[in-house]
This record gives structure tokens, C-alpha cells and sequence, in this order.
């Protein structure tokens, strides 16, 4: 049955006769996911078989990244105002995660390094970092 839904998903033609993008069909399928396997545990279902097992959800090409340019960076850091040019360099040259950045202490700073120990996720320190 849900073969028959990803198929017809797969199929779908949306706005100008445009196909529905692998990534819009993964953000449909993978919550649905995590609800039926949460209600196979919350109402004993184990002896069900799991309808998600040997579906193959369609892969999403990569995008390729194209940064700024050094001339770009410095023109997008004058236009930044000047209460948060510091947090923008240390965002971009750190590529460190949003998480990350937050969770940051001054005890993790020395001179030649950022020592990157927590992130924080919806106000709790974590310490399994998605980067290590």
C-alpha cells in the first residue's frame, strides 16, 4: 500500500506539469515514517510487519555550494551592521553550526584554538556533536 502511495507520489504533477522533487516526497514520507514506527511501540505492534521495510524512497541530488568570493565576503561585511560583523566572521571562518555557536564558552577559547565540546538544542547542552 504505501508502495502504491510513493508511486502515485513519484507521479505527481504539480503547478506547470512539474514532477514533485525526491526532496518534497522524503519530507512527506519520513515523518510518516516516525509516526507509524512511534505507534508500533506506543500499541504493541510487533507482531506487524514494518510497511516502510524494502521501500526505497527517491534520492536527493546533491547541490553544489558555490561561497563568496573574498571580494563578495567583504562586500556582504560592510553592509552588515556593525553589532554583528563579529558573530558573522566567526560563523563563517569557524563553520561552526548554529548549535554550536550558541553553546560556545570562553573556557573552550585559547590562542590557537576553538575547542568545540557542546551544542545546544532547544535550551539543553548536548555533547554528541553532529561534526566531530
Amino acid at each position: 500500500m504505501l508502495k502504491k502511495f510513493l508511486n502515485t507520489l513519484k507521479c505527481k504533477k504539480v503547478g506547470f506539469k512539474k514532477i514533485l522533487p525526491a526532496r518534497r516526497i522524503q519530507n512527506v514520507m519520513i515523518p510518516l515514517r516516525v509516526i507509524t514506527r512511534d505507534a508500533f511501540v506506543e500499541y504493541g505492534w510487533s507482531n506487524v510487519a514494518d510497511p516502510f521495510f524494502g521501500l526505497k524512497l527517491p534520492r536527493v541530488s546533491k547541490t553544489r555550494v558555490f561561497p563568496f568570493s573574498f571580494r563578495e565576503w567583504n562586500i556582504l561585511m560592510e553592509l552588515i551592521l556593525r553589532w554583528y560583523r563579529p558573530y558573522f566572521e566567526l560563523a563563517v571562518q569557524t563553520w561552526l553550526r548554529p548549535s554550536e555557536q550558541v553553546a560556545l564558552k570562553w573556557q573552550a577559547v585559547d590562542r590557537r584554538f576553538i575547542h568545540i565540546e557542546f551544542s545546544r538544542v532547544r535550551n539543553k547542552e548536548k555533547t554528541d556533536l553532529k561534526t566531530e
